[in-house]
């Protein structure tokens, strides 16, 4: 697979549940890219493989210390891209679920508010490994929010395994 850029595509979706499954499939795909591999890697090294929600940590921090930057309309990048130059929220969520699922960490792209047309994006990440993105009975859930909240005393950030209005 190639390493960034890669080539850009043009998708129209209906409503916020195509844009959910849509974003899903983008982060499925952006795990099997060679420097999102690469670097999830890296993120996870000096870890036991036993030591998830250590290494999810990692990946929540890594990901949180990428650039973050509205766009004045609604672009999915690839996952590569987003590694190098940051992005918006669904972007960063693209990004950790790519992060996790290259490592075989199941995750869940989470709208929030009305799901026909969201407000914003988040996701989840679980552990253990498992065959399926989308994890099973076994399953431990976090949230991963990585996007910065405006407070009167300047931004904020959810730590990991916090949801945005728990925060």
């Amino acid at each position: 697979m190639s390493a960034y850029p890669t080539e850009h595509t043009w998708w129209s979706v209906e409503d916020g549940r195509q844009k959910t499954a849509l974003l899903h499939e983008l982060a499925l795909h952006g795990a099997m890219d060679d420097l999102c591999r690469g670097i999830a890697v890296k993120i996870v090294s000096g870890t036991r493989p036993n030591e998830h929600e250590e290494r999810l940590t990692r990946i929540h921090r890594f990901v949180r210390s990428l650039s973050y930057h509205r766009e004045p309309c609604e672009m999915f990048q690839p996952v590569a891209q987003t590694l190098v130059e940051g992005g918006d929220c669904d972007d960063h969520v693209l990004a950790q679920a790519a992060l996790a699922w290259a490592l075989r960490y199941p995750f869940f792209v989470q709208p929030v508010g009305n799901e026909l047309d969201p407000s914003h994006y988040t996701c989840q990440l679980g552990f253990p490994e498992s065959e399926h993105p989308w994890g099973g009975p076994e399953t431990t859930w976090r949230f991963s929010e990585t996007t910065p909240i405006m407070t009167p005393k300047g931004e904020r950030w959810a730590p990991f395994g916090a949801s945005w209005d728990t925060v």
